[in-house]
Formats: structure tokens, sequence, C-alpha cells
């Protein structure tokens, strides 16, 4: 098989293959965000052209997203020849997934391509891969008789297996950006809300926010939330072992790989009742769901969490049980193969 990618890093760059298959990667320029996509466009169509003159055969096309790559992976389809599968990573659909971009002409306009983009893909496609019903939701008339599988997209969870045993700080932990849209000022709200009741407790937000003045508005002053800038992915083992149980407040998400990642890391997780995140966290079980832009709700779940180091433990257990019987690479590729075959039958 052959990738066809994009990237700014040097070492991806100069890759020629990953285990049996070619590696063809573009440099991305974030500066200039419409000439790297032509040039990538162009070079998929050059790839698809020369491979057909070469008599060069595949029999599938699979693209990371159902936007930009789906719209190059139809045409790849189209040249080829090959059945066609995107997966659908994020909920593109949700009214919260343009929450922390200007309210602005420009991002109607922006939501409804996105909308007609994704209905064009998906009725050219032969399977399509979800993390969550409500991804498809909007799209049922499309989708209707194509194969349609759910399940995770891969976590590389291994890196966080050396947590076990390690007894983290009195420490909340969030990771992600943007500011809205993962519900941050709803977790800062929350913890605000119970802070003085435990001091020695510390909120870390980890993530790459722009708008500084926004962030430290809701913070308020309280010296128990820091603020903590983004870090490679190699280093995130450490702030997951550090803490004591994980929050992720989305408004919307499709799975929360972050929730995965602290699961393996043996931590109790808190998540929104929204979309994909129930299909990883089993109330109760090996973390909490609250009701979506609950303030309360999330702050009586930290309380819980807080107050029973117990509960924290046996939580983190579970969750590493789950880990291994739904999220490991061997479940993962047994679940992509099953789909790859039923769409090449």
């Amino acid at each position: 098989g052959a990738v066809l990618t994009s990237s700014h890093r040097d070492k991806n760059i100069h890759l020629n293959s990953v285990y049996d298959f070619d590696y063809h990667c573009i440099r991305y320029n974030y500066k200039s965000k419409f000439f790297t996509n032509f040039k990538f466009f162009l070079f998929i169509i050059y790839f698809c052209l020369k491979s057909r003159l070469d008599n060069n055969k595949y029999h599938l096309v699979t693209t990371y997203d159902p936007l930009k790559t789906g719209l190059f992976g139809v045409i790849c389809k189209w040249i080829l020849g090959t059945k066609f599968t995107p997966e659908i990573n994020g909920v593109y659909s949700s009214p919260f997934a343009y929450l922390d971009e200007e309210k602005s002409f420009k991002i109607k306009i922006k939501r409804y391509i996105y909308t007609k983009i994704e209905a064009f893909v998906l009725k050219r496609a032969d399977g399509i891969k979800i993390l969550c019903e409500s991804q498809v939701e909007p799209f049922k008339d499309i989708t209707k008789g194509k194969i349609v599988k759910c399940f995770p997209c891969f976590v590389d969870v291994d890196i966080f297996f050396d947590c076990l045993g390690v007894n983290g700080k009195k420490e909340i932990l969030f990771v992600g950006f943007p500011f809205k849209l993962k519900g941050v000022d709803i977790l800062i709200n929350a913890f605000n809300l119970i802070s003085n009741k435990y001091p020695d407790w510390k909120l870390k937000i980890l993530g790459y926010f722009p708008e500084g003045n926004e962030l430290f508005n809701y913070i308020k002053g309280n010296s128990r939330i820091k603020h903590h800038l983004p870090v490679e992915h190699s280093e995130m083992p450490y702030h997951m072992c550090s803490c004591s149980f994980f929050v992720l407040p989305s408004k919307t998400e499709a799975m929360g790989r972050v929730l995965v990642e602290a699961m393996a890391a043996g931590k109790p997780v808190i998540g929104s009742n929204v979309d994909g995140i129930p299909n990883v966290i089993k109330n109760g079980v090996n973390g909490f769901l609250f009701e979506n832009e609950d303030v309360n709700d999330l702050a009586q779940k930290l309380e819980k969490l807080i107050t029973t180091p117990e509960l924290r433990k046996r939580m983190g257990n579970e969750g590493r049980k789950c880990i291994k019987n739904k999220f490991s690479e061997d479940v993962f590729f047994s679940n992509t193969m099953k789909f790859y075959h039923e769409i090449l039958k």
C-alpha cells in the first residue's frame, strides 16, 4: 500500500516507507495553508494517474476525515477505480463545533460548506468508519444501505502503562484546546465552587489558549488553578502520572483519546455525557459522566473523587481493564481488518 500525507516535521518528510507501505509526505506550511493544500491536491492527482499508467493496482482508499482529505479520497477512488472509506474523527455538524471561532458571516459560510462537503463525500463512500452515532445522525438518508462501523480509533497507550503504582498529587488534570469547545470554562467554574473546601487540591489546565485574558478571567485569581503550556506527546505520561484524576468537559467530542490515555495510566476520569464520551466512560465504573454544561453536576462529581481515595483507586483499576478489552492495539487492528474485508467483499 501507500500513505500520502503532509507534515511540518523533517523526520516525517524524509521517510520513504513505513513497514510495507510506501510513504509520501510533503511539507506543510502553516503560513500558507492554501498553497500547501493545493500542492498536496496536485500531488495526489499525479500519484493516482502515475499508478494507473504503471498498472499499480489498489483495492481501497481510506482518508482521515470526510472533509478536505475526504474530497481527495473521492478523486483517488475515481482515478484508481477502487473502493473508498473515509473515517469521521469529529462531530462536524455539532452546534458547538465552532464555539471558539469569531461569530461572523464567514463562519456561517464555513459551516454550510463543510456540511455540504461531508454530505458529498459520504454519498460516494463504500464504507464509513465512525466513533459515535451522532456523527452520521444528520446524514441518515445518505448513509442508508452503506457499511457504517463504529469502533474506537487507535490510541498509543503503551507509554502510559508505566504509571502503574504511581500515586498522583492532589491534582486534577485537563489536557486540550480550544477553550470553549473543550468546556474549560465549565471546569473552572465547577472547581471554583468547591476549591475553598479543599485548599490542598489543585487544577492543572494544560493546553494552548491564544486568548490568554479569557482563560484568566475565568480563573478569577484562584491560585490553586494553574495553566501549563502545551507539551510534546512524549511528556504526557509524566503529567498523567502526576494527577489524581482526569477531566474532559467537552461540549462535543467524538471519542476523547486523552480519556483513553488517562485510563491506561490507571486514573479515574470524568467526562461530559455527550456524543462519543459515554462509549469510553462507563458511569460509576471507570469514572463519572456529568450532564453537558452543568457546572453543579460537574462540581459534585469532582467532590466525590476528591473525598474518596478508595473510589479513585477502584475506578483507575477498572479503567485499565477497559483499555485491555476495548482499546488495545490488537482490538483496533482486528476491528479495522474486519471492516476493510467487509467493504472489499
